[in-house]
């Protein structure tokens, strides 16, 4: 394999030694300054390059997706500039097929391997300009992450700190990503895949157990988490709803869904790299309940996308039989709640803090269980709460809450007062 040396890498030849190192010599959110700058709701699998199945994955309410794998990007970046979308292109290719026709040494694979340096580059100098762009998937399925991704993240860092360095881990390595500078934490947490065949709240109780640790993590290494949940096979609603809301009660900065399809498989574990449907009439006889299922969600977290960015989840509180998770209590900002309820206090500087209330009740089938009301007592500091929803907001007066959930579902609110606004420890930057 031709190695190549990069006029890249050459001018910026001491950051770059720097990192390789393992020294990068600031922290790993210092040099970036992203283009995208929403609250991330991405779709694993990409849209057939149709017109039709784009404006579909918008009205699902996703904001960006990925390029085909192994297919030139140029299609899905045309494609979503037309629909409002963005797109992180799958730099994986076979391995005797490497992008520009030059690849440095990497990890061994039998078949494919993410871009080496000389064809980030290569991919870089193509498209780097294009305004649909908003990053590079560098790796998937890597814990620490191996000397190329080191370099490629290294590449970004140096030459387009606007561009998003995606990697998507397979095993939580938060020291890792911390010391090649790259700043998005983005593991892959499927109890609802891997752990497929246990009662629903089995996999409830080990989706936030993943959650708590990558929210530890995040806060230890200063890294913007993205959580990727599993909606490929799972046909509930409440378990959708539930890893998503879940998600946003321990801090995520963004969400993606894995795999998220029209049509879903028998098997698990297929990838669809799209369907190809030419018509909107097409894609919507194909379209599975985990559609509607999914825009629902989407819509109600793109409205509160503004007020979560930047945030940190200073105290997760569990009812129920979980043990290990923090519970209510006296003189803390939740002093009591229903059973079988999570709340995460979200804070950042200079803003009251939010709660992201979710009902933890889950089945495997859909539609099995129905809505219930429920409530919850705010400490003493807590004066009021504004009720956020797409529609407008809900002002509530007193430290008292009550809300009516469905089966797996979330309500954000913004607790209200003077005292309330100084409660949690500082928080890191925000990540916007």
């Amino acid at each position: 394999m031709r190695m190549h040396v990069s006029r890249f890498a050459m001018a910026g030849a001491v950051p770059l030694l720097a990192l390789l190192a393992g020294a990068p010599a600031a922290g790993p959110r210092d040099g970036w300054d992203f283009a995208f700058k929403d609250f991330v709701i991405a779709a694993w699998n990409p849209p057939g390059d149709t017109d039709a199945e784009y404006t579909y994955y918008k009205k699902a309410g996703f904001n960006l997706v990925m390029s085909v794998r192994y297919t030139l990007p140029d299609n899905a970046l045309d494609l979503a500039r037309k629909h409002g979308l963005k797109v992180l292109v799958d730099t994986y290719t076979p391995n005797d097929t490497p992008w520009g026709g030059t690849a440095s040494e990497y990890t061994a694979h039998p078949s494919h391997h993410p871009a080496t340096l000389p064809e980030l580059e290569w991919l870089f100098e193509r498209y780097g300009d294009h305004p649909a762009l908003a990053g590079f998937l560098l790796g998937d399925d890597y814990g620490a992450l191996p000397r190329e991704l080191v370099e490629t993240t290294g590449f970004l860092r140096e030459h387009a700190p606007h561009l998003l360095p995606w990697v998507c881990q397979n095993v939580m390595s938060g020291e890792g990503l911390a010391k090649a500078g790259n700043p998005i934490m983005d593991p892959q947490i499927y109890p609802t895949l891997y752990q497929r065949d246990r009662p629903a709240a089995d996999q409830a109780q080990l989706l936030c157990r993943q959650l708590q640790q990558l929210r530890a993590a995040c806060i230890e290494y200063d890294l913007i988490p993205w959580p990727m949940v599993n909606v490929h096979g799972v046909h509930s609603d409440s378990m959708n709803r539930f890893q998503v809301y879940a998600a946003l009660a321990y801090g995520a900065q963004g969400i993606w869904y894995f795999t998220y399809s029209f049509v879903m498989s028998n098997d698990m574990l297929s990838l669809q790299n799209g369907t190809g449907y030419e018509t909107e009439d097409e894609v919507a006889a194909h379209l599975t309940p985990i559609w509607a299922i999914i825009a629902g969600i989407n819509e109600r977290v793109a409205v509160w996308g503004p007020e979560l960015l930047g945030r940190v989840p200073q105290e997760v509180y569990h009812t129920g039989a979980w043990p290990g998770f923090g519970v209510p209590g006296k003189g803390k900002i939740v002093q009591r709640m229903d059973d079988d309820l999570l709340v995460g206090i979200l804070t950042k500087p200079g803003a009251p803090p939010l709660a992201m209330v979710v009902d933890k009740r889950v089945h495997l089938e859909p539609d099995a269980l129905g809505p219930r009301k429920v409530s919850i007592d705010f400490g003493g500091d807590v004066a009021g709460v504004t009720v956020l929803e797409k529609d407008g907001i809900n002002e509530i007066q007193g430290n008292s809450l009550a809300l009516t959930l469905p089966a797996g579902g979330g309500q954000l609110v913004r607790l209200n007062a003077g005292g309330a606004a100084g409660v949690g420890r500082t928080a890191p930057r925000p990540t916007g």
